[in-house]
């Protein structure tokens, strides 16, 4: 569907892109690992944040398919290419990050505690707005 429509050459990135992300929602973790792949081989200019989302999208296939190293580094670069994207958008690949690290029981009770600043996520009052 992505090149089945003339369309811009943008609009077209960011469609391959989305197209990699439903892939993995739909838990089709090879083929969007593919697909961001591939994509990244393609667009390499892109704008950082899609550069970030197909890293993110390539280190969780990684990290599923058992190649956590490989996955750390893939995170290492989108945490380097997103270095200048705002602070919610970095959010992503910290939590991403985080989650691949905690599943793997790499982060130790006190290295959590540190991320935290010591107060458990759920004791931490409600703020409403």
């Amino acid at each position: 569907m992505a090149e089945a429509v003339p369309a811009p050459e943008d609009e077209r990135r960011r469609a391959k892109l989305r197209l990699a992300e439903v892939c993995a929602l739909r838990g089709r973790m090879k083929e969007a690992g593919q697909a961001a792949a591939a994509w990244r081989g393609a667009f390499a200019d892109a704008p950082a944040e899609e550069i970030v989302r197909a890293l993110l999208l390539a280190a969780k296939m990684r990290d599923r398919e058992g190649e956590h190293a490989a996955a750390l580094v893939l995170l290492d670069r989108a945490d380097g290419v997103g270095s200048g994207l705002s602070t919610a958008e970095r959010l992503e690949a910290a939590l991403v990050r985080a989650s691949r690290l905690f599943a793997r029981g790499t982060v130790s009770r006190r290295e959590g505690d540190a991320m935290t600043n010591g107060v458990p996520p759920f004791s931490r009052p409600a703020t409403i707005s």
